[in-house]
């Protein structure tokens, strides 16, 4: 291996370890300087109970509203750009302030476009709004337990046709999220709550945001990257993350879910494959009993380093684990390609019709010119004329036409003298009249 790329993949797990530990002290800052019991927020209407937990996003709290129903309180608070003055959340420098306030301004137009998701297997968002400085989000409170819990406390819950029931829903609440084009950016068993009765819910929107946000690196800050289920890209600012980097996460916490065990970090992978070692990835034995081997290959295609080699859609992942949804897809498929099969004949037939309606044209035209031609040829012909007579009955050479002169023309030269032009005839009468004065002789 170039020793290039050894340093850049070195590189790469240094920054990852890095940002590794500034999330854990930035946990540990949110948790210091997090909001004490009986806070009040937006007038009133909220009241803080306990903190819960704290993420990229920033922090979480146990509240209850006017009503006094339970529910849950998410805190912008980036604690590596900003901290607590008071109840202020105010940048740690100018340049900390600018970006905190950007961070602020993206979050809320993020917070608002989630509050108009509506499916039953993602978390309700009450109201979002700003106060103190910072962005808050009032979410339904989820009585249940996260699936790590289960995973580490009571595994046994988790039968093939649980996880499989909880796994589809989840990916249809995920794909709905994709459709309206949102990405969630920090799945993990952690944040998927199980009810009672095995109903999954999506939590922790914090890092959601828009798949085309201009904005992505100024909220790098918020990036939630976990050991193990974050994918690749999420360690690079300038990598593209689109479905394929949800679908991966995905993959890791259901990963976890039939193996015990969170998968590899895609770094330490990425680091072995750059060495040329094999991937320390263990792959999900194909023959795990109570699964279909296809159900069971869509979490490994999931877990593929690189998005490229991943689905790259929820739908993808789905045809594999839902019969229905697999025939539904190849259904549409063969209609599609019906629909191509007309379009494809009604283009041959109006080509046809538009051949034979040119040829027709062609054909106009070409006998159009015909019958100018033969026109043309017509008019520049010459008539036939008969030959040009010489001489008169008497043997006289006749003038030529183009003479322009009358019978008794001026001479050329002589001094306008008339000049006769039928002297022939009188000298024709004169022989004639000088024959018949000859006596005639009597017959005898």
């Amino acid at each position: 291996m170039p020793s290039e790329t050894k340093k850049k993949s070195e590189d790469t797990a240094t920054k990852a370890a890095r940002a590794q530990q500034d999330h854990a002290q930035a946990a540990h800052g949110q948790a210091a300087h997090a909001l004490g019991p009986r806070e009040e927020l937006l007038h009133g209407q909220y009241r803080i109970q306990s903190y819960l937990s704290s993420g990229g996003f920033g922090v979480t709290y146990l509240a209850h509203d006017s009503l006094d129903r339970p529910i849950v309180i998410k805190e912008c608070f980036p604690v590596l750009t900003c901290h607590r003055k008071g109840r202020s959340v105010i940048g740690r420098t100018r340049e900390d302030a600018a970006t905190f306030s950007t961070i602020v301004r993206n979050l809320m137009h993020e917070a608002r476009r989630m509050a108009r998701l509506d499916h039953p297997n993602i978390v309700g968002v009450h109201q979002v709004f700003e106060e103190n400085g910072t962005a808050y989000m009032a979410l339904d409170y989820i009585d249940g337990l996260d699936l790590l819990e289960i995973i580490q406390n009571d595994p046994e819950r988790l039968t093939p046709d649980v996880v499989r029931s909880i796994l589809k829903k989840v990916l249809e609440a995920v794909a709905y999220m994709h459709d309206s084009n949102l990405l969630h950016r920090d799945i993990s068993p952690d944040n998927i709550l199980i009810t009672a009765d095995n109903e999954p819910v999506l939590i922790d929107f914090g890092a959601a945001r828009e798949v085309t946000n201009k904005a992505s690196k100024t909220l790098s800050s918020l990036d939630s990257v976990k050991e193990g289920y974050s994918p690749l890209e999420f360690y690079s600012k300038d990598a593209e993350q689109n479905s394929a980097s949800d679908i991966y996460s995905l993959g890791a916490s259901f990963y976890h879910v039939l193996m015990g065990k969170a998968p590899p970090d895609s770094l330490a992978r990425l680091s072995a494959v750059s060495a040329e070692k094999d991937d320390p990835l263990e792959k999900v034995p194909l023959d795990l009993k109570g699964y279909d081997r296809s159900f069971l290959a869509a979490i490994d295609h999931a877990l593929e380093l690189f998005p490229m080699d991943r689905m790259q859609s929820i739908s993808q992942w789905l045809q594999h684990i839902d019969e229905e949804v697999k025939r539904n897809a190849l259904l549409a498929a063969a209609q599609q390609d019906q629909g191509i099969e007309h379009i494809v004949k009604n283009l041959i037939d109006q080509t046809n019709s538009d051949t034979a309606t040119a040829n027709a044209v062609r054909m106009a035209e070409a006998e159009r010119r015909k019958r100018i031609a033969s026109s043309s040829t017509i008019a520049t012909t010459k008539p036939v004329l008969r030959e040009k007579p010489t001489h008169d009955i008497f043997g006289d050479p006749l003038p030529d036409e183009d003479d322009d002169t009358d019978m008794y023309s001026l001479s050329h030269t002589s001094t306008h003298s008339r000049t006769p032009r039928f002297g022939s005839i009188f000298n024709l009468r004169k022989s004639f009249f000088a024959s018949r004065s000859t006596p005639l002789k009597a017959e005898t």
